[in-house]
Formats: C-alpha cells, structure tokens, sequence
C-alpha cells in the first residue's frame, strides 16, 4: 500500500500545481464574458488545494484501513494494481481517457451550438476559467491546464425572437385600466399610456432595444447542452472500443471482423466511472468551480425547476456520485471472496481520487 500512498501524495502535487500554476488575479469567468455566453463544464471536481490536501489525507487513511481489512485474495488483486508500473499505467490510461472525454463532451456542445446558432468552435480544456493565455492553442482548441477533468465551450444561446418588451409594455396598459380610480380619470390615463406605449413600439430606440434583448428557446438549449454528454459518451465508447481491438490485435486475424467488432463493443459498453460522470453531468445538478454544470443550466433554463430544489439536488449529488462509485465497485469485482467492506472502500478510493485512479477486487 506504501506505493499507492505515495501516488496520493503526488496527485496532490500535480492538483495543487496545476491550481497555482492558472491562477492569476484577473481570470476571467468565461459565464459572464458576455451576458448572453453559455460555458458549458465537465466536471464537478474543485482545484482548491484545501480540498485536494483533504482528498488526499482520506485516501491515504482509506489505503490503510483497505491494508487492515481485505482478505488476502483481494490484497494481492490490489497489490498488482499498486505495484508501481501498474499504477503509473493506470493514471495514465485514466488521464488519457478523460483528456479525450473531456474534448469530445465540449465538441459536442460546440458542433451543437454551430449546427443551431452558426457559431464557431471555441473549446477550452484543462481548466474552468479562463486566464486569457492558454498554453497551447490549434484552431478553435485551447489547453488552459493541466486537469483532464476540466473544460469548456463558448457560444450563445440558442435564441427566440424577443417578446419581453411587448409583453412588458402590454402589462403596463393592463396595470393603468385596473388602477384604482373614477371612471372618467381612468379613462384619460389608459388612453394616454396606451398613446404613450404606441410611440414608443413605433420609436427607432425601442426597436434597436429590442435587438438586444433575447430569449432562451428552451427546447435548442436543451439539445445543446445534452450534446456534450452525448459527445462524452461517444468519446469514451470509442476509445474503449479501438483499446480492445489493439489490446487483442493478435485474434483479429483468427476472427472475422465483425466478430471482432462485436467483442470490442460490448467492452467498450461496460458501465465505468467516465460514463457515470457524464450521465452525472447531464442529468444531475452538481456545485461547479466558477460556474454551472450542465445539468444545472438544464434544470434552470429548460426545464423551470426552481433554484431552491436544485440546491437540495446539488448538496445531495456528492451521496449519488459516491453511490455510482459504490456500484462499480460491485459491478467490476473480479474476487467472489471480496466482502462488502473492501468493495465500500475501493469506492470511497475511487471517489477521492477522481477518476484519475480507478482500481478494483
């Protein structure tokens, strides 16, 4: 366990770097660049640093009392995975697999932003906010940190035409005919507001207001923010399924195609810990650093839901990503002999480390 220990420690270092490393005292929350600009996020892990020496305190005190209590079996299942080439290998294949996630959830949102708004692709990843220099920029694609977790996309809403101000302006007549008063004075206001609101709907300043003012279509942002997980999904789908086929190249030759195929697909289709987030991160409110999940803006801008409720959700969705976790730890276990109290805290393993780590029993 000391090497697994030691990887904890270094995640630290490389979370509470990176955290450093962005920030600077003029970041920029890409939510409020403009007020119409949608970020979309991937992510519900905090850079903070308390929180990360925290994680990584827990996880250490997790890695001991795992050392304490698995049977014997489940430790040298574990033991393999920890031997220090295994680990490396398996940040490395976590990292490179959320790196490529995180890129595909934000081209989702953006290509479903261009195909609705016309927009161009804008897609950060690394990092939740944006510092104005990122470190590696091709095209319409910034690196802005470190964190595979993290990213974002910039475009607009998917708008209606505006009817705020005719409605507004309508209510205002409504409100004058209903103001208390004697017939002949009540008369003479509503006709002269109604006169009023007239000139002013007829007025070049009234219609160059209402260019600016827009309205959510609920519907276009729905679809685009469901995209990126969507994207995800199909992202993650991918790269299990061509890993399979390289991992097993060697019976490519002895199987048709197709059968080949076939095999890497129900691979590829086993629940894990990157499908999860996404599906997480479409449907259930969770707190984002420096902005908003995608299944928050959903909750608030197309479904109506009020901010009280998804509140409630989002104090709740750290029990509902820990019960995932605890899912995957019966779902992937390969030792019949594993007992509910080792497969608990490979789970409460896997949550802290957030994602980066993913082992099992």
């Amino acid at each position: 366990m000391k090497t697994l220990k030691n990887f904890c420690l270094l995640l630290f270092f490389l979370i509470l770097g990176n955290s450093l490393l962005r920030a600077q005292p003029n970041n920029i929350n890409p939510q409020i660049t403009t007020p119409y600009e949608q970020v979309s996020t991937a992510t519900a892990e905090s850079s903070d640093s308390s929180i990360a020496l925290l994680k990584t305190l827990l996880s250490i005190l997790t890695c001991e009392l795992i050392a304490l209590s698995a049977d014997e079996h489940s430790k040298m299942i574990l033991n393999e995975q920890y031997s220090g080439y295994n680990l490396l290998k398996n940040f490395a294949d976590n990292y490179g697999s959320l790196l490529i996630t995180t890129l595909c959830h934000e081209l989702g949102h953006a290509l479903a932003a261009k195909v609705i708004n016309g927009d161009p692709i804008d897609i950060h990843v690394g990092s939740n906010t944006n510092s104005g220099k990122p470190m590696l920029s091709i095209g319409g694609i910034s690196v802005d940190g470190f964190d595979p977790r993290k990213g974002y996309s910039c475009h607009t809403a998917p708008q209606d035409n505006p009817a705020q101000l005719n409605a507004t302006l309508d209510q205002l007549v409504q409100g004058a005919r209903d103001f208390p008063a004697n017939k002949s004075s009540q008369e003479n206001r509503t006709a002269n507001i109604q006169e009023l609101v007239n000139q002013l709907r007829r007025s070049p300043a009234f219609q160059d207001l209402k260019k600016n003012i827009v309205q959510v279509n609920p519907k276009k942002q729905a679809v685009v923010l469901l995209a990126g997980g969507i994207g995800g999904i199909i992202g993650r789908f991918a790269t299990k399924a061509i890993s399979h086929l390289l991992t097993h190249r060697d019976q490519i030759g002895r199987l048709s195609f197709k059968k080949s195929f076939s095999r890497a697909a129900a691979h590829a289709l086993k629940p894990d810990h990157i499908y999860m987030n996404q599906l997480m991160n479409m449907f259930v409110p969770f707190h984002v650093e420096g902005g908003k999940s995608d299944a928050t803006k959903l909750w608030e801008e197309c479904v109506g839901i009020n901010s009280e409720l998804i509140q409630a959700v989002q104090n709740i969705a750290p029990g509902i990503e820990m019960g995932t976790e605890l899912y995957l730890a019966h779902a992937q276990a390969i030792n019949p002999d594993a007992d509910s109290r080792t497969k608990a805290l490979i789970a409460l393993l896997n949550y802290l480390s957030g994602g980066l780590i993913h082992v099992h029993v």
